[in-house]
């Protein structure tokens, strides 16, 4: 085909008014050595839509190893739900501890009952805070 046919072939392209025949026409053209010096940048794009265009069959192992990095995130996922378990009991116990060790160190130390609650409210706040710097 003459150079002038290319050139009409490869403006309805980038047009989009090609039909599949005339592009892969267009493709064939330009995989094949002999091409005129003046259509040399236009057989680069080509030849790179031909490389593009091959896409690799997955491997026969590739649907196991997608199924079992998904089944580690699961696995991961509840060995983390398990810590933040384990973290919010063992905080809510510690607060026990605390308000039952304050209760008892004041009334046995014959303290005023409005010095135990000023004691209370800030061991109580400053668990609140340890609570928030745990999980953050």
């Amino acid at each position: 085909m003459k150079s002038e046919e290319i050139k009409r072939l490869l403006e309805k392209y980038y047009e989009g008014e090609s039909t599949v025949e005339e592009e892969v026409y267009l493709k064939n053209f330009f995989s094949l050595g002999n091409i005129p010096e003046d259509l040399i940048n236009e057989k680069e794009i080509f030849s790179y839509y031909l490389k593009s265009a091959i896409v690799p069959e997955p491997s026969l192992v590739f649907e196991k190893n997608i199924i079992a990095a998904l089944d580690s995130i699961g696995e991961a996922s509840l060995d983390q739900k398990r810590r933040r378990a384990f973290g919010i009991f063992t905080s809510v116990a510690a607060l026990i501890l605390i308000l039952t060790g304050s209760y008892f160190f004041f009334i046995h130390n014959g303290n005023k009952v409005l010095l135990f609650q000023e004691n209370t409210i800030i061991i109580l706040q400053r668990l609140s805070l340890f609570i928030k710097n745990l999980f953050t």
